[in-house]
């Protein structure tokens, strides 16, 4: 399912995404106060997020993913160890990195409790948990009136309750959890023109917090 044609019509504009992720990876980097940060991307897609964290700190980075097509580009682009896996079963030993991201990948999973767990066993104590996933509750209400259509790559789609709820059960304090504006152009596809639905997308909105935004992102720490 995520293949070449997959990518392509997730990730336009290259060079916008690239810059916001620099933005984004300067930001996480403030939650971890050390001198040497290991970081593992859960659902690394092609390797923009570890491009942009080279360099910004004495830094150890390992990118997961499933996509052949994916992780091709990301071992193109970045330096960093990149592999093959599920984010449901980490082929790594527990308590070894101190932050794991996972952006737009929980809700493409039959069981999202089991990959949020998988990522408490391989952070150190303290460690930080940053995820991002669409909001069903906004979903939900939008698909009643035929605005929004189903993405069949979604199995799980959670409201904040539920995504708080896995987090806290898994062992996970909740530092941050908002809503924000993400993630439009899987929700609007063939609504908005297709330069402004990117811009929309992977903009800096991100950090904008409003009542039952489409995105739900969340920083949490390991107890």
């Amino acid at each position: 399912m995520y293949d070449e044609q997959y990518w392509k019509e997730e990730y336009g504009l290259d060079r916008l995404v690239r810059w916001l992720n620099h933005k984004l990876a300067t930001i996480l980097i403030r939650q971890i106060h050390t001198q040497k940060l290991a970081l593992l991307d859960v659902g690394c897609g092609r390797g923009l997020f570890l491009e942009a964290l080279e360099g910004k700190v004495a830094i150890s980075l390992v990118g997961i993913d499933i996509s052949l097509y994916a992780l091709n580009e990301a071992k193109n682009r970045s330096t960093t160890d990149i592999i093959r896996a599920s984010a449901l079963d980490l082929p790594l030993r527990k308590d070894i990195f101190h932050m794991v991201t996972c952006f737009d990948v929980l809700e493409h999973l039959d069981i999202p409790l089991r990959a949020i767990s998988e990522a408490h066993r391989v952070l150190t104590r303290g460690g930080i948990y940053c995820i991002t996933t669409p909001n069903a509750s906004l979903r939900k209400a939008l698909m009643a009136f035929r605005i929004v259509k189903v993405i069949p790559s979604h199995k799980c789609e959670m409201s904040t309750l539920e995504v708080k709820a896995l987090l806290e059960n898994s062992g996970f304090r909740i530092l941050k959890l908002l809503c924000c504006i993400r993630g439009l152009a899987g929700w609007f596809t063939g609504r908005l023109p297709p330069f402004i639905d990117r811009i929309l997308t992977n903009s800096l909105l991100l950090w904008l917090r409003i009542p039952l935004g489409p995105c739900i992102f969340v920083i949490a720490k390991k107890e």
